[in-house]
């Protein structure tokens, strides 16, 4: 769930759970003098095929929106930019739009964010901006957990977070071990923290670390480079490899997953020749007239619910990208109905606000579904919108009922929940 967050009278954000400021009286500032030119950029990262960030505090999504803006004006960005985050108590996306309101050059970036912020229970989500070349991976969760689990490559890591004195875990050797698993040699880092503690962890862990005039109030700020003079381990011996450029390569099968594979390859420079038996495109089972996606839900959510959500995710993300709403999809919604004696937990309720899902009363579900005839079969008491209507019911009338809902006439629709998909055999792949 979103924790409480305050809002002082100069405006600054304040986090009660650990009694401190999110980010000092210059946030934007902060951004770019302390992280991004701490880390070299944008000069470290030109003429890159990719750069990748890793971040070890989300907070108000400051740092990454300075940098998406950044890499956008930049002629010599690399195509693509993957920016990784951590975030254990990630804030509203009301929030996450009133701390960018200040600055209105980062507004618009701050909307799509925003549009795509949700559903960020524990785990790892993608999301994607700039037709895919801007990636951001927010990873929600124990920092320190996090990076033992997963194994990114890092060529710029930005420190942050609340200050050791209230969120000492985060500033711990075995967090600071953790993430410099992730970094190569010649990583950089930037923080404004220059604790002695902190720094005395980063050189233990093979950061060549300096101080440097900080950016008001602040008197100093760090930087550090990995460079450990003992040699890492294989994967970590040298920087890795610039991908190779321009690569070519075949992808077999011209359904969604073949096309969905050449167009992330196409992204990173790769020329893709795809391959299939048929004459078009999407002429085996990915040419239904008909495609139905909807997450799967669990108490736990477990490992299927988070693959589940991850890909209706991506599905949403792209189709909003490019396609044409109403006409070759619509985010529908689902009607989820569950019976009388069904247990429900703590965490259910959890997944549910996070996924946005809508409590549906008794007597609603017939509106909200637009079941013509009969009395519905079950009594219905959690639900998303129309997505059991459009399974039942010709292709051809959904979208009438999406357009009045777009209109107005019912607004309590999931930003998640059912995908329906109507292809008219265009190449939209």
């Amino acid at each position: 769930m979103t924790p409480p967050m305050d809002w002082l009278p100069d405006g600054t954000p304040y986090s009660p759970r650990f009694g401190d400021r999110y980010h000092s009286e210059q946030p934007l500032a902060q951004a770019r003098e302390v992280f991004l030119h701490g880390c070299g950029l944008p000069g470290a990262w030109a003429g890159a095929a990719q750069w990748r960030i890793l971040e070890t505090g989300f907070g108000l999504g400051l740092n990454f929106l300075a940098t998406w803006d950044a890499w956008r004006a930049d002629p010599d960005r690399p195509r693509l930019l993957h920016f990784v985050s951590l975030e254990a108590w990630p804030v509203s996306s009301t929030d996450l739009l009133r701390a960018a309101a200040r600055y209105p050059e980062l507004l618009p970036l701050a909307e799509q964010l925003a549009a795509q912020y949700w559903g960020l229970l524990p785990g790892v989500h993608r999301l994607w901006f700039e037709g895919g070349r801007a990636l951001l991976t927010l990873a929600i969760g124990d920092a320190q957990a996090l990076l033992r689990q997963q194994h990114w490559e890092a060529d710029a890591v930005y420190l942050d977070g609340f200050s050791p004195e209230h969120n000492p875990e985060l500033w711990s050797a075995h967090t600071l071990k953790a993430l410099a698993r992730c970094c190569h040699r010649g990583t950089r880092l930037a923080t404004w923290c220059v604790a002695g503690t902190v720094r005395a962890a980063l050189t233990q862990c093979g950061f060549q670390v300096e101080k440097v005039p900080g950016t008001p109030p602040k008197r100093h700020n760090l930087r550090a480079r990995f460079d450990p003079a003992w040699e890492p381990r294989p994967a970590r011996a040298a920087a890795p490899a610039a991908l190779p450029g321009p690569a070519r390569c075949i992808v077999i099968g011209a359904g969604v997953a073949g096309a969905a594979s050449a167009a992330s390859l196409a992204r990173r420079g790769w020329q893709v020749q795809v391959l299939d038996a048929a004459d078009a495109p999407a002429s085996g089972a990915s040419g239904l007239p008909v495609g139905l996606f909807a997450p799967h839900l669990s108490p736990d959510d477990n490992f299927f619910s988070r693959v589940s959500r991850s890909g209706v995710r991506a599905m949403l993300q792209q189709c909003g990208e490019l396609l044409e709403p109403g006409v070759d999809w619509q985010a529908s919604g689902l009607l989820e109905r569950r019976p009388e004696d069904h247990g429900e937990d703590r965490e259910h309720h959890d997944h549910a606000d996070a996924l946005a899902l809508i409590r549906v009363e008794p007597g609603e579900e017939q509106q909200i579904a637009e079941i013509q005839h009969g009395r519905p079969e079950h009594h219905v008491r959690h639900g998303v919108s129309d997505g059991d209507r459009v399974d039942r019911e010709p292709a051809g009338h959904g979208h009438e009922h999406d357009d009045r809902d777009q209109a107005g006439a019912d607004h309590r629709r999931v930003l998640h929940g059912a995908l329906l998909l109507r292809r008219a055999r265009r190449q939209h792949a």
